[in-house]
């Protein structure tokens, strides 16, 4: 069937807007070797997309991180503009 092979491609390739249009237009299956494998690789979009939130988790974690480093060493600015005169 074109949609499962469509959706391997698209898992393959960690394309996530394909998944979801996929997803959005699953076709029936005809027979029970068709919905296994189906399932399986549904189960495997979900681990793939626990594993991207979990990446994006610490990639925010260790962002603000530095962001705080830079805030605490440096409070004060390097230059000042004078326009008093």
């Amino acid at each position: 069937m074109a949609w499962i092979k469509k959706f391997k491609i698209a898992l393959i390739e960690q394309d996530v807007e394909t998944l979801i249009s996929l997803l959005d237009d699953m076709p029936e299956f005809s027979n029970i070797e068709q919905m296994k494998e189906v399932s399986y690789l549904i189960q495997e979009v979900f681990y793939f997309a626990n594993n991207s939130k979990n990446e994006t988790s610490v990639a925010l974690k260790r962002l603000k991180k530095s962001m705080e480093f830079f805030d605490k060493n440096n409070n004060k600015p390097q230059y000042k503009l004078n326009i008093s005169s």
